[in-house]
C-alpha cells in the first residue's frame, strides 16, 4: 500500500544541455485525485530553483479552486515527481488554459513572456535530459 511522504523542502531542476528558457513540466504524484503541476523554466545554466514553500501556496491556491479535484499534499505526497520538458504542442496547450484562467488562477512570474519564448523557440523534449533533486 503506498504511504505519504514529507513535502519537499527544496525541489532543484536541471536540463542539459543548458538552454535558458526551456519550459519543464513538474508533477507531483498524490496518493489520490489528481497530480499537481507545476512549470518551471531554466536559467541560462539550465537550472531552475523551487522552494517548498512556493510549491505548496501554488498547490494550496489549485486545490481552493478546483476544490473535488485535488487533496492536500502535506498529507498525500507520494514522493514521486516526474519532469519533463514540453513539447510545441503541449506549450501551446498550456498558453490556451493561462489566457482561459488568466485572472481566475495566479501564475509564477513571468510565467506568460516565459511560455510564449518557450513556444516560440520551438523546442522538442528530446533534445534535453531532465533531472530533479529534492532536498526533504
Amino acid at each position: 500500500m503506498a504511504r505519504a511522504f514529507n513535502f519537499p523542502r527544496h525541489v532543484t531542476v536541471r536540463v542539459k544541455p543548458a538552454v535558458k528558457g526551456v519550459a519543464i513540466s513538474l508533477l507531483f504524484e498524490m496518493l489520490k485525485k489528481n497530480k499537481f503541476g507545476y512549470p518551471v523554466f531554466v536559467n541560462a545554466e539550465g537550472v531552475a530553483e523551487l522552494s517548498g514553500e512556493e510549491l505548496l501556496k501554488a498547490f494550496d491556491e489549485t486545490k481552493s479552486t478546483f476544490i473535488n479535484d485535488y487533496v492536500d499534499p502535506r498529507r498525500n505526497f507520494t514522493g514521486r515527481i516526474t519532469a519533463k520538458a514540453l513539447s510545441v504542442l503541449e506549450l501551446d496547450r498550456a498558453l490556451k488554459a493561462f489566457e482561459m484562467f488568466r485572472g481566475k488562477v495566479s501564475y509564477p512570474v513571468g510565467y506568460e513572456e516565459n511560455l510564449r519564448a518557450a513556444l516560440a523557440s520551438g523546442q522538442d523534449p528530446d533534445d534535453y535530459k531532465v533531472e530533479i533533486t529534492v532536498q526533504s
